[in-house]
């Protein structure tokens, strides 16, 4: 079956980039296996698990806590050196390297196939203007119409056939700035409001960590109380998941709404201004906690006898004593691992289904209530047809979404 050009140029796109993830698949492999393979070498992660060291550190927090020995980390500090050893910035260099060149690649591949499929002539075609913006465009051409006619007859003269042609003539052929300014100030009010949320929201789950490690910390049992970290820890990483899949479903909904509100005169307008603002407020929101962990956590903690303290009582969150690396690592992996299994299974297969449940109920009340009546049995009867059973399909939104995972 075909099913347009879009489909065909992201499938292909979709092979090119799944192919060319082998290399650094394979790269990856290699380099955690020199990570496990060294692991035993590294001086950090030795002197951390020396329990002939003694190294003893500062409770975690105030009057109830106990002093603690570094060597309780040791695991923590060898999973850490797994992700972040010498050959990782070698990796880090080569996918910056491996970046550049598949976007090369790709430009290359789609020029290839857009000349192999005969696509190259519909770029020289003439686009359509959106049914929307023709819309707004005729209101304002019969606002500017009705008070010209307006002028005419306050000033007492007629309007005859050659008049109304040079009222026509006189109308505007497209939406000039003031038309798009009252949707352009939506805009910036609205992206400003949405940065505010998604901060308050990585703040808020901060917040949460922070006051479950001060009261935890107060459990008698002292099993619970050697994890509570990291039990702090995978509770506020689930949390920022679910944060980040409902945020992103709604900022999707409201990048559709901003968008239309900008009156886009064509269609593929249209679609580069949807795709700007998906891509920034869904990657805003989808590295804004793994960008607080990489560079803002542990860093306004204080230091023994000077530590800095939130609502008066609570202790600034710190890394573990290895660093933030695996936390950050396994954060990265929730919200990659949670997008797929979650987002993928819910909203683009749960949902959909419920929908079309949904419609196929309400088609057969209608089909109900159209068969007590006389007048319709006769167009009832007639076979099912395709575009019937299309009809409770779920509308296609395009491949935009596709891109964006």
């Amino acid at each position: 079956k075909y099913f347009g050009e879009q489909i065909g140029l992201y499938f292909a796109w979709l092979g090119v980039y799944t192919q060319l993830l082998i290399p650094p698949s394979v790269l990856g492999i290699i380099v955690f296996l020199y990570g496990i393979f060294t692991v035993d070498d590294n001086v950090p992660s030795k002197e951390t698990c020396d329990d002939n060291l003694n190294i003893t550190m500062c409770p975690l927090c105030d009057v109830v806590c106990d002093y603690w020995r570094l060597s309780t980390v040791c695991s923590l500090a060898r999973a850490s050196y797994l992700f972040d050893n010498g050959a990782t910035v070698l990796f880090a260099i080569f996918m910056s390297l491996w970046a550049a060149c598949f976007l090369e690649h790709w430009k290359r591949r789609q020029m290839c196939l857009k000349h192999t499929w005969d696509l190259t002539s519909l770029e020289d075609e003439e686009e359509e203007l959106r049914p929307e913006y023709e819309e707004a465009l005729q209101e304002k051409k019969d606002k500017v119409k009705a008070a010209s006619k307006k002028k005419l007859i306050h000033a007492g003269e007629g309007i005859d056939g050659e008049k109304d042609q040079m009222l026509a003539s006189q109308e505007p052929d497209s939406l000039d700035i003031e038309d798009h300014l009252s949707g352009f100030l939506i805009n910036v009010s609205t992206l400003l409001l949405l940065i505010f949320v998604t901060f308050s929201a990585v703040f808020g789950v901060a917040v949460y960590r922070i006051c479950m490690l001060s009261v935890w910390s107060m459990n008698p049992d002292a099993e619970a109380k050697a994890s509570v970290r990291m039990t702090v820890t995978t509770t506020g990483i689930i949390l920022n998941m679910l944060v980040v899949l409902v945020l992103e479903e709604v900022y999707g909904a409201i990048a559709v709404w901003l968008t239309e509100l900008e009156l886009p005169k064509t269609k593929e307008e249209f679609e580069e201004k949807l795709i700007f603002k998906s891509f920034f407020l869904k990657s805003m929101n989808a590295f804004a906690p793994i960008f607080y962990v990489a560079f803002f956590k542990g860093r306004f903690g204080g230091r023994p006898g000077d530590y800095v303290y939130v609502f008066g009582d609570y202790r600034m969150e710190e890394c573990a004593p290895p660093g933030c690396l695996i936390e950050l690592c396994i954060q990265l992996s929730m919200i990659m691992l949670g997008k797929q299994l979650i987002q993928n299974n819910v909203f683009e297969v749960l949902i959909p289904k419920l929908k079309k449940m949904y419609r196929t109920i309400q088609e057969e009340k209608v089909k109900k209530r159209a068969a007590e009546n006389e007048e319709n049995n006769t167009e009832e009867k007639r076979p099912k047809q395709q575009y019937d059973k299309d009809y409770t399909l779920e509308p296609f939104e395009g491949v935009t979404p596709e891109y964006m995972e």
